[in-house]
Order: structure tokens, then C-alpha cells, then sequence
């Protein structure tokens, strides 16, 4: 009878252990979901600068490019998917972006971010080296798109 009673406690103890890891797996994963949606909702509303829309002047393009890239760099491509992080830079080659350079500074901060990458559990593939370039707006095309 008391083995009966220690295994019942045992077993009771184990399942509420059990239920609290997926519990709070369940709200960590939940948190992370939010916190992607909105960096990415920020992403994309930034995303504005360009396209022709007749609403937006040049300078408010331009600012919009800007931020687009900075959160780019600073969220995006430290914790987005490798298959966000290519669609971005398919998205580059289709805008009136340049790549700022391709020095050894650039290749130092492309493998800092990979090992970030690396130590957050994100994938660190080797096309994610080559598609790593600084970019930055190309206001040349820009004047030539955009409404004065």
C-alpha cells in the first residue's frame, strides 16, 4: 500500500514537471513568434522607401532605405531564417540599392555576425557568406524614381 501511495506521488511530482516545461516552452516559443512578427511588421513597413509611391518624397524614401537596412543588419540578419536573410538580398537585387564595399572590415563584421549566428543555434551556411555585403541607398536612382 505504501508503494503504491510513493509511486502515485512520484508519478503526480514527474507529470506537473512535465506540464510546467511544456507550459513554459509553449510561452517562450509564443514570445519569440511576437517578438519576430513585429520586427518583421517594422521590416516591411520600412520596405515603403522602395517602392514609387507618389505619397512618399525623396528624403522620406531615402530615410526609409535607411532604417530598412539598419534593421535589416540589426535584427534581421541576426536571428531571421537563412530563408528570410536570401529574400532580403534577392529584394536588394531588385532595388535601387549599391553595396557600400567589400573590404576585410566587411569580412571581419560577416563572421562576427555568423558566430552571433552560430551561438543563438541560427544556421551559418555558406551562402549566407556570400551573400553578405554592406548595402547602403543608391540616391542616384533614387532621384531618378522617386517624385521631387
Amino acid at each position: 500500500m505504501l508503494n503504491s501511495i510513493i509511486v502515485a506521488i512520484i508519478v503526480a511530482i514527474v507529470t506537473s514537471v512535465v506540464n510546467y516545461w511544456f507550459i513554459k516552452k509553449q510561452g517562450i516559443m509564443e514570445s519569440t513568434r511576437e517578438r519576430k512578427i513585429k520586427a518583421y511588421s517594422e521590416f516591411l513597413e520600412k520596405a515603403k522607401g522602395f517602392l514609387n509611391d507618389p505619397c512618399i518624397n525623396k528624403n522620406e524614401a531615402l530615410l526609409l532605405q535607411k532604417k530598412f537596412i539598419k534593421k535589416y543588419y540589426n535584427e534581421i540578419w541576426v536571428s531571421g531564417s537563412e530563408e528570410v536573410i536570401l529574400g532580403v538580398n534577392d529584394f536588394f537585387d531588385s532595388v535601387s540599392i549599391s553595396i557600400a564595399n567589400d573590404d576585410k572590415k566587411t569580412k571581419a563584421l560577416r563572421d562576427l555576425t555568423l558566430k552571433i549566428r552560430e551561438d543563438l543555434g541560427l544556421d551559418t551556411s555558406d551562402e549566407l557568406k556570400k551573400v553578405y555585403k554592406i548595402y547602403t541607398p543608391n540616391i542616384t536612382q533614387l532621384e531618378k524614381e522617386k517624385p521631387k
